[in-house]
């Protein structure tokens, strides 16, 4: 749970910093594109999936199954 937590903040900070570069931080020569587009493909992962996890670590402490189709 900690873990996408982290993955999320960093995510908002990392849109955030983007969005305070402008335009030019778009450029595929841009360290802040490269470290940008870095950052959003890692939050995509399964396990850094806030929504995801938040709901399975819920389930689990609630003693309710897992369905057969998560991602863990």
């Amino acid at each position: 749970m900690i873990i996408s937590h982290v993955a999320k903040k960093c995510h908002d900070l990392g849109n955030e910093f983007a969005y305070a570069a402008g335009s030019r931080g778009t450029y595929l020569t841009s360290r802040i594109q490269h470290s940008h587009r870095d950052i959003n493909t890692l939050v995509t992962h399964e396990i850094y999936e806030h929504d995801h996890v938040a709901n399975m670590y819920g389930g689990t402490l609630m003693s309710i199954e897992l369905p057969e189709d998560a991602m863990i």
